[in-house]
């Protein structure tokens, strides 16, 4: 699954995203790099949104500190 954060939380994949779905995984990668920064970052807020998903893993990609 792939969320996008900042002060609000986006869902951005429906679905757990195998690392060998090679479509999937550049469509992921065009998607971050799209991504353009700005407001705060609510760590704990997407945090707590993906532990309600009960992952493996949580992998976070952030352009600052939490605020």
């Amino acid at each position: 699954m792939f969320f996008k954060f900042s002060e609000d939380i986006i869902e951005q994949t429906t679905r757990w995203t195998k690392a060998s779905d090679q479509k999937t995984m550049g469509d992921l990668m065009v998607n971050i790099a799209s991504i353009d920064p700005v407001g705060g970052t609510n760590l704990q807020a997407a945090i707590s949104k993906v532990l309600s998903t009960q992952p493996d893993s949580i992998y976070i990609v952030t352009d600052g500190l939490p605020t």
